[in-house]
């Protein structure tokens, strides 16, 4: 749950405005990511029974609530149609004006570790082929961040630290390196996780990753590990 008070915030009426250059903007949602994933980790109490999905609400209305004078707007849930097949719902779209058909940066949330062992391995890739569920495999499979150069993902960590969840990303994605020919997807080095920097060390952490999608292009992932593990765990 999130504690009853909300930090200072100058909430301001200005809407975002979509004629700021996109290179601006991003720079500046990444640079208010960091600051609020901070101000998030500080403020959430976690209790174990909160599920993903209930974090990430509690993600989007501190996101929501302290981007009201920013140049950008979050949405929860936000469809995107791949050139084949059905639309899917990334968690969090940002976009540049209430006006836009489609976001400028999306996010995807996941939580480690997941709740049941069938979905272990769901930050990277999902257990059935046929309805892709894992984090980077979604980007690869172009059915999240479509048309898009950078996304991000944010994994809400539970158990174990930042280094054994860093290595264990790492070593999903050096088996399913190994078996490319059993793959969807064509999984290589630079798919795996590589830390940019330590924001706050045991509270927020940074990686990137370069993943080759199916259409021959590339997106750029951010990777933020926020600890919301209970004082006591």
């Amino acid at each position: 749950m999130i504690s009853n008070s909300y930090p200072n915030s100058n909430f301001g009426n200005m809407a975002p405005s979509p004629s700021i250059p996109k290179g601006t903007i991003l720079n500046s949602l990444i640079k208010f990511m960091q600051d609020t994933l901070l101000e998030f980790q500080n403020f959430y109490v976690n209790e174990m029974n909160d599920s993903e999905e209930e974090i990430s609400q509690f993600v989007i209305n501190f996101f929501s609530a302290l981007s009201k004078s920013e140049s950008f707007i979050f949405c929860k849930e936000v469809s995107q149609k791949p050139t084949k097949g059905h639309a899917r719902r990334a968690d969090f779209g940002v976009f540049m004006h209430h006006f836009n058909r489609s976001p400028f940066y999306t996010i995807e949330a996941k939580r480690l570790p997941p709740p049941s062992k069938s979905r272990e391995k769901e930050y990277v890739i999902g257990s059935n082929s046929k309805k892709p569920s894992g984090g980077i495999e979604r980007y690869k499979l172009n059915l999240h961040g479509i048309g898009l150069n950078e996304s991000a993902i944010i994994a809400y960590v539970h158990k174990n630290n930042f280094i054994f969840w860093h290595n264990q990303i790492n070593a999903w994605i050096d088996e399913l390196i190994q078996s490319n020919k059993t793959s969807a997807s064509i999984w290589n080095t630079n798919d795996k996780l590589f830390i940019l920097s330590e924001i706050s060390p045991d509270r927020l952490c940074k990686f990137e990753s370069t993943s080759l999608r199916k259409d021959g292009t590339s997106i750029n992932l951010l990777h933020y590990f926020i600890n919301i593990s209970s004082p006591s765990s």
